[in-house]
């Protein structure tokens, strides 16, 4: 009996241990050109983009600088929706190095989903105050099992890996990455026949989930507060999927939301070729060559905001 207790002791000791080394440590083994980490290294910027994946694929940050004359960052994870966005732009927006603009993901897509933590990467890169911000959000009530347990995953047992391949990812990562957008990474385009059949596990209802829609009038609020100009820019789907009635209808209830909060908003539908196969690589991702042409209608956009 005393064998056992000794074990669980020793054991619940080194899980303590290892838990709080990596709540106060595993920020420094995140990248330091994409994601929370690298916006702290390279800050400050004059332009932060915040979104999903849907963001990280659609801006060339090189051309976006050198057609704008700004530094650019891009602050994208998978599955980023607004709901997760608050924790980490209230932490960005309460430092002293604030971005001179937000722009921020405006994806139909994901404005009519219910929130869910989709990427863990998120904590593995953010400091201890944005850990605990992140770990009160992830348990608000109603808390459940599940909550509880995604917690104890994201304390104990997630992105262990990168932590042991540290030494490899210094040397590697830096090169895949530039100021959070994708460097040197080719993504082709469809083929006709492979465009013509996109399509997005999405259906009704058309109307925005009630978590994002109030998440998106708090982004809008903090920016307000913190005195940071904020727009929101939706890059473009592909035909096939902009045309989808779900689509169609969460992207006109995301309109009224944006309309409501008298925010400038950023159509990538509006004026880009979207019926190209060649510039798309899936159902919601550009390809290199429409993430090139995209990038030039934004950064003629933004020239023309006001000062």
């Amino acid at each position: 009996m005393r064998y056992l207790l000794t074990v669980a002791v020793v054991s619940l000791t080194v899980l303590a241990a290892l838990t709080g080394a990596r709540f106060y440590g595993s920020h420094f083994f995140g990248p330091e050109q994409s994601g929370v980490r690298g916006l702290a290294v390279n800050a400050p910027v004059d332009i932060l983009f915040i979104g999903s994946s849907h963001t990280r694929q659609s801006y060339d940050a090189r051309k976006l600088e050198e057609l704008t004359g700004k530094k650019v960052f891009l602050v994208a994870y998978n599955g980023l929706d607004p709901v997760s966005m608050v924790p980490v732009l209230r932490s960005i927006l309460a430092g002293e190095q604030k971005p001179k603009l937000l722009v921020v993901e405006a994806y139909a897509a994901i404005f009519g989903r219910p929130h869910q933590v989709a990427d863990s990467r998120l904590f593995f890169d953010a400091d201890p105050p944005l850990k605990r911000a992140l770990l009160a959000h992830y348990l608000r009530p109603p808390r459940s099992g599940d909550q509880y347990r995604d917690a104890f995953a994201l304390l104990v047992n997630r992105n262990n890996e990168l932590i042991a391949a540290y030494p490899l990812n210094r040397l590697l990562l830096p090169n895949l990455s530039y100021r959070g957008a994708y460097a040197d990474k080719h993504v082709p385009g469809l083929r006709e026949e492979q465009f013509r059949k996109l399509r997005i596990p999405l259906e009704g209802p058309v109307e925005a989930d009630r978590d994002q829609r109030a998440a998106l009038r708090e982004i809008v609020r903090l920016a307000r507060e913190a005195k940071v100009p904020v727009v929101f820019a939706e890059s473009p789907l592909p035909g096939p999927v902009a045309q989808l009635p779900v689509i169609r209808g969460l992207k006109a209830s995301q309109k009224r939301a944006l309309d409501e909060e008298q925010v400038l908003y950023y159509d990538g539908d509006a004026d880009f070729p979207s019926d190209d196969p060649t510039l798309f690589a899936d159902s919601n991702h550009l390809s290199t060559k429409g993430r090139g042409v995209y990038t030039e209608k934004v950064a003629n956009w933004l020239n023309g905001l006001p000062d």
